[in-house]
């Protein structure tokens, strides 16, 4: 009788120091067990994904075969090697064969079946398990023997070329030369162009002086640090026992309470808007999670990679406790949303206790960027504005050349103090109106 098989986490031993890492036969029953150990984890978040490399793993089950044990029974299967066909290497082929089935260990996530064309998604047995396959009627495996050249040889080979040997007329190498040619054009230098190019009018329009850059300096940003608590409330998994998103704005109040599902399962996400001007920087709140044997693992939207990645954990306990995880700037939306999850799974029920909790911000003022958004869009109202920040010794030496070439783009002289009314806009000796209506805003020289 075959020795039945339990399975472990990785970090586990038992008092013998015994723990399955390999695949393990049920040569009785013809099953092939592959525990969570014996594949390479790949991917965590949003879902935890494992990679099996199919050839090693006919390997070790060939090796399985050749045991005291394992030579009395059928072969578990059928390898086809890797085979040229026209200077083109088509990829191994491995069948599970004999009426053997393989069991994945148990778990909420996924195998992809990598290095060979094969029917292992059709001989696993049905568990939480999702098995990926990677099978391709066209599946080839590219070697340097046969000619092609890896994937990153091909790729060195094309960004490693000499431009100068790739810059025939008509081709992609010529327009990447051109371009590379043309070199940065925000630092290229266009006081000596010849009248009628486009650099001498860049130059006529803009006549760049750098003394008033230095009469304004490069200085700090200023900021201060404020709190901005939830805006919206999203229930994915589970059910809300009391209090909703508002009653984590103050202490002492009623809770925001959410009970696991039948599964042991909590995931709700939580919606933050801290505006434009601000930088987060953490997350605070007074929690526990009522289950003392698990956490419930906290994630910020990182809107870069656009997925949650884990910022803390709340601990199981009885009692609230102070918390702050880390938020940083990729975790804020373009328009000043944030977005927090909490996931909690568990064997057992779960519960999470939210007492009070705020995002933490910084603000900082308006980006150059920012600056000329608005500009553009409202020219009037937001020169009044720009004519405030000019005098602010929060400016950083971006935002004064941002300034500085705004004022010359509109003609004015940067070296004068800029007045704007409704109607026109003076700055030194030059004087321009303007006239607005529900189509258009027109500026002319007076």
């Amino acid at each position: 009788m075959s020795t039945p098989i339990y399975y472990v986490l990785p970090d586990y031993t038992s008092p013998e120091d015994y723990v399955q890492s390999g695949i393990f036969i049920d040569w009785k029953n013809r099953i092939i067990y592959v525990p969570r150990i014996y594949m390479e984890l790949v991917q965590t978040v949003p879902t935890v994904i494992y990679q099996l490399d199919t050839n090693q793993f006919r390997l070790d089950l060939k090796d399985l075969e050749d045991s005291i044990e394992g030579m009395a029974h059928p072969d578990t299967h059928r390898h086809n090697t890797t085979v040229t066909v026209g200077g083109v290497q088509l990829a191994r082929v491995i069948e599970i064969i004999n009426d053997y089935t393989i069991t994945f260990e148990d778990g909420k996530y996924a195998v992809v079946l990598t290095n060979s064309n094969n029917n292992i998604a059709d001989r696993t047995n049905v568990n939480q398990v999702s098995v990926r396959s990677t099978n391709s009627a066209g599946l080839v495996t590219i070697t340097q023997t046969n000619g092609v050249g890896t994937v990153v040889e091909v790729a060195n080979a094309v960004w490693g070329a000499v431009a100068a040997d790739n810059n025939v007329a008509l081709t992609m190498g010529a327009k990447m030369n051109a371009a590379g040619n043309s070199g940065d054009p925000w630092v290229a230098d266009v006081s000596n162009y010849a009248p009628g190019t486009a650099g001498h009018e860049l130059q006529t329009i803009f006549g760049y002086q750098p003394t008033l850059l230095d009469a304004i300096g490069n200085v700090s940003v200023a900021s201060s640090s404020v709190n901005s608590p939830a805006t919206a409330f999203n229930l994915v998994v589970g059910s809300v026992v009391t209090g909703n998103y508002t009653s984590t704005h103050a202490a002492g109040g009623a809770e925001h309470h959410i009970l696991s599902n039948g599964g042991g399962i909590i995931d709700v996400n939580y919606d933050f808007n801290i505006g434009l001007n601000a930088l987060p920087t953490s997350l605070w709140l007074r929690a526990h999670a009522d289950n003392q044997q698990q956490t419930v693992t906290s994630y910020a939207f990182n809107y870069l990679t656009n997925q949650y990645e884990e910022i803390g954990t709340v601990a199981g306990d009885k009692v609230n406790e102070v918390l702050t995880f880390p938020l940083y700037p990729q975790h804020m939306g373009t328009n000043g949303a944030l977005k927090i999850r909490f996931y909690g799974d568990s064997t057992s029920t779960m519960e999470l206790h939210i007492d009070q909790m705020f995002v933490s911000y910084s603000t900082v003022a308006p980006t150059a960027v920012q600056i000329a958004e608005e500009v553009r869009t409202e020219l009037t109202p937001e020169l009044t504005h720009i004519l405030t920040l000019e005098n602010n010794p929060g400016l950083t030496n971006t935002q004064a050349t941002m300034l500085l070439e705004m004022y010359q783009l509109l003609g004015l002289d940067p070296t004068k103090p800029l007045i704007v009314t409704q109607t026109s806009r003076v700055a030194g000796t030059i004087a321009q109106s303007i006239e607005t209506d529900s189509n258009q805003t027109k500026v002319t020289r007076v």
